[in-house]
């Protein structure tokens, strides 16, 4: 076994998403990325706040907007 094995789950908004997760998480998760990817196929703050993307991944999205 190797570091990058054990290393092995996700890191979403800064939260450690653990492999123990139970199933309503990980659709929490799928979810989330799925508003993401809303957002990011039309681009719309306003689309993305109708699909109730976290604040978390709002935040990290405007921060990119402005860059």
């Amino acid at each position: 076994m190797s570091d990058s094995d054990s290393d092995s789950s996700s890191d979403i908004c800064g939260l450690r998403m653990s492999n123990d997760v139970d199933g309503e998480d990980r659709k929490k998760v799928r979810r989330a990325m799925c508003q993401l990817y809303v957002y990011l196929k039309f681009g719309s703050l306003v689309k993305a706040r109708v699909v109730r993307v976290p604040e978390c991944v709002m935040k990290e999205i405007r921060a990119r907007w402005h860059d």
